[in-house]
């Protein structure tokens, strides 16, 4: 029995596919993490437990090449209305977290 190259191949991108999504997986548990204690800091409440990714691209940072994801989450100062906030994530460092200016939290 012997292995084709494009045996090889397929193997190579299931690999690629697998280690993608293994990474993606622990990006966006270290942006909920962020999510969460960005929320203690401010004396928010974190709704719904979780973040949603809302953009993906490659791009280079520092010389490297990167993936810089955005994820958005939702919270609530008094539980009675919904506010986004935003986690910018560069490879699996968190680069930024935004709330809302609308809440007057000193940001």
């Amino acid at each position: 029995m012997y292995l084709s190259l494009s045996d090889i191949a397929f193997a190579l991108l299931f690999g690629c596919l697998i280690w993608g999504f293994w990474s993606n997986l622990r990006a966006r548990e270290i942006a909920k993490a962020a999510a969460k204690k960005e929320c203690e800091l401010y004396g928010v409440q974190l709704l719904d437990d979780t973040v949603a990714g809302t953009q993906w691209r490659p791009t280079y940072h520092r010389g490297q090449p990167k993936v810089r994801r955005r994820y958005m989450f939702s919270y609530s100062m008094d539980a009675t209305k919904r506010q986004n906030g935003f986690i910018l994530m560069i490879g699996h460092q968190v680069e930024s977290v935004w709330l809302s200016q609308e809440n007057n939290l000193p940001l």
